[in-house]
């Protein structure tokens, strides 16, 4: 063999030294993807850890439906306009309608129930963030999955562990 047809070693040292360095960056920002997707995992937990807490000191007064005041006014034989307070709640029919409810409350519960209502209302805002939390939770959770599925077949997530 000729001197001219044998590779020079510099040139194909340094072309797997860069290659190499690149290797090395890919791993290093998967890492970083993996712990940050473990991180935001651990805040959700906490997060709905928060939420349950603060779920389980409100009471949920019809069943966590709508709920809402409003004072109505209402003539007398005389003509004479009179204002109640009423408690609105969204209902559902035998037949899937919606149907609004009126109960007459009064003006001496007036302070309870609207209490109640500003309970059911944090209540069924924080059954949404829940439910927001929970689906984004189990999103990141089969991510890191697929993740551990790809690593363990490529035998790296053991090394990891």
């Amino acid at each position: 063999m000729t001197t001219q047809n044998k590779p020079t070693p510099n040139n194909t040292s340094n072309e797997v030294d860069e290659e190499l360095l690149e290797v090395a960056k890919t791993a290093d920002l998967a890492f970083k993807g993996i712990q940050g997707l473990i991180r935001r995992l651990k805040e959700l937990e906490q997060h709905i850890q928060e939420i349950n807490k603060e779920l389980q000191s409100l009471e949920a007064d019809w069943g966590g439906k709508p709920a809402w005041i409003e004072i109505k006014w209402v003539k007398n034989k005389i003509g004479r306009k009179y204002f109640y307070p009423y408690l609105r709640v969204l209902e559902q029919g035998p037949d899937g309608t919606v149907i609004k409810r009126s109960i007459y409350i009064g003006w001496k519960n007036l302070a309870e129930i609207e209490k109640r209502v500003r309970d059911n209302r944090r209540f069924r805002q924080l059954m949404k963030e829940l439910q927001r939390l929970y689906g984004e939770y189990q999103r990141l959770q089969r991510r890191l999955e697929r993740i551990k599925r790809w690593l363990e077949e490529a035998r790296i997530w053991s090394d990891l562990e």
